[in-house]
């Protein structure tokens, strides 16, 4: 007679049983689990509770590798979608198992990921989330999550020496090292710059706004606006305007211009 895993519910064919069922046994009752528990998707949309529970596999199982609000515990994704009116809690077994929790619902609201009688982790509104039973605190826990609040620190990079697609709210602070990136414009403004170690190659694209004084160190080659440029070219301080050149001064304080220069007038 069959069995089954604690875990995960896998089916155990008995040595020398199931005569003439023995490929419903594997595939229904332990293949199918093992698709869903590593796999499997559970989309929840109900507005309310849901308590999940290990389902073991047996050779007359079905299991579909997209559930919508299943009961069944072993479903590795828990899509959360749909209206919610408060916060609602999925209740999960008190043994080993990992889950990715997508708060895709809403109204607002967070999603509760726990034990019976626990209190669980809170995944928010719009977080993606990493969760596993730990038997050492006796509830569930959080791994990972795709949100970075005010004073988490980052530890890991793309790979290649460097972090990329990386959006901060505020207070960004970089020290030592070299930073070597293109800032590009998004939805809010650049209200300071601040911090030590060498910046290379920094270009801000855009509009940026600043509260305070932006101080760089090191030559800046050239200031450009929608019309003038401002640069340094032939050992002259030269200012255009689109490509024409309009006025230079050089070193001596030899100014040259191709139009008229009025003293003492209104600007």
């Amino acid at each position: 007679m069959a069995a089954n895993t604690t875990l995960l519910g896998l089916n155990q064919p008995a040595t020398g049983g199931e005569s003439g069922i023995w490929g419903d046994e594997v595939n229904n009752g332990f293949t199918a689990l093992v698709d869903i528990s590593v796999a499997g998707t559970n989309n929840l949309t109900a507005d309310s509770d849901i308590t999940l529970a290990i389902s073991n596999g047996t050779n007359t199982s079905s299991f579909s590798s997209t559930g919508t609000n299943s009961t069944v515990a072993q479903y590795y994704v828990l899509n959360c979608s749909g209206s919610r009116t408060t916060t609602r809690n999925i209740i999960v077994p008190s043994s080993s198992k990992t889950y990715v929790v997508i708060n895709n619902t809403t109204g607002g609201y967070a999603v509760t990921v726990k034990k019976s009688g626990g209190t669980g982790v809170s995944v928010a509104n719009g977080e993606t989330a990493l969760v596993y039973y730990n038997s050492t605190t006796g509830d569930v826990v959080k791994v990972t999550t795709n949100t970075y609040t005010s004073g988490a620190s980052i530890l890991y990079g793309n790979n290649a020496g460097g972090f990329s697609n990386v959006t901060i709210g505020s207070g960004l602070s970089f020290s030592g090292g070299t930073l070597s990136s293109t800032v590009s414009p998004g939805t809010g403004t650049v209200t300071s710059v601040s911090g030590t170690g060498t910046v290379n190659g920094l270009t801000l694209s855009g509009t940026v706004t600043t509260s305070g004084n932006i101080t760089l160190s090191g030559n800046v080659s050239s200031i450009t606006t929608a019309d003038f440029s401002v640069l340094e070219s032939g050992g002259k301080l030269v200012i255009k305007y689109g490509g024409t050149t309009l006025f230079s001064i050089d070193s001596s304080g030899n100014m040259t211009t191709i139009a008229n220069v009025t003293a003492y007038g209104t600007p």
